[in-house]
This record gives structure tokens, sequence and C-alpha cells, in this order.
């Protein structure tokens, strides 16, 4: 007996890829997008790459998520970095990392994305 969770239709609807297998090979575009939709995937999660776009700012993510949307590809998480409080001493620079994680996480809540 199957709970529908993991059946391999439920399977195959969760699945995602990281955009991360472009990374130093292509930009994000619209054709290494409809690239992943001719091989049957519409799901990725978005690796930040700060010298395509940028996470924190919404403009930038509309244009993103406008290029998703004219290729079928749905944003379903973020991979963000320098998003770790690790070594950050000071309380001025715990807000300043806070900020930029809220500013990340709005703009993926925009895209539809629901992991950060």
């Amino acid at each position: 007996m199957t709970d529908g969770f993991s059946t391999a239709k439920a399977l195959e609807d969760r699945l995602s890829i990281s955009t991360l297998v472009f990374h130093g090979y292509r930009p994000i575009s619209e054709s290494s997008l409809e690239e992943l939709t001719r091989h049957g995937i519409g799901r990725i999660e978005l690796l930040e790459s700060p010298d395509q776009y940028d996470l924190t700012d919404s403009r930038s993510m509309r244009h993103v998520g406008d290029i998703c949307s004219q290729c079928g590809v749905q944003v379903v998480a973020y991979h963000a970095y320098k998003t770790t409080f690790v070594g950050v001493e000071s309380e001025a620079r715990r807000v300043e990392r806070t900020d930029v994680c809220r500013r990340q996480i709005d703009t993926m809540l925009e895209l539809g994305g629901t992991l950060w």
C-alpha cells in the first residue's frame, strides 16, 4: 500500500535541479532554462549568482521570475550563500546579515519558492 507521497508520479512532481549545473558553464537565461524543460525538468533550485542577479533585489528577481515563467520553470528553492552567522561577532554585523537573509527570503517567496 502506498501513501501517495512516494509514488513515481509524486516523486517526479517534486523533482528539481540546482542551477549549480550551469555554474561556470553558462548563465541563467531562456535558452538554459528551455534546455531543462526539454529534459522534463520544470522546477529549479536557484543558486545565488551575484554576477547575474541579486537574491536580495526584488526587481532583479522579478526579471529571473519572468524568464522562468516564460520557460515554464518554477523556482522552488534558493541556494543562498553568505547567510551563516558563524564568526559574526558584532551586533551590527548580525543585524546586517539578518537583513540580507530576510530580503532573500522575501524575494524567494515572491517567486513562489518554499525552501531557503
